[in-house]
């Protein structure tokens, strides 16, 4: 892609399936539901809504080893799966 990441088209299908395995039962939404890493924490956090946000979602994404450019969604959706309330702080605070 023009950010330098792959797609998924040149993986092996296998290796997709056991990849997503884990988030087929829907726990990856109950998780979403019941963290405290939502859309207002993002906000709160400059994540989302604010001046420079996109910039700060940038460096945050860094962090996480994610691509630059993610929308706030995209990026709260990775957060949600990849860390705990604790180091969602702990990055915002160092960001």
């Amino acid at each position: 892609s023009k950010e330098g990441t792959l797609g998924v088209e040149g993986m092996e299908l296998e290796l997709l399936y056991n990849l997503l395995a884990p988030y087929a039962d829907g726990s990856a939404d109950a998780r979403c539901e019941s963290t405290r890493i939502n859309k207002t924490a993002f906000y709160e956090s400059g994540l989302s809504g604010g001046q420079d946000s996109a910039q700060k979602r940038d460096a945050f994404a860094k962090k996480l080893g994610l691509p630059s450019g993610m929308t706030a969604n995209a990026l709260l959706a990775a957060t949600v799966m990849l860390i705990d309330y604790d180091e969602f702080i702990d990055i915002c605070n160092k960001i």
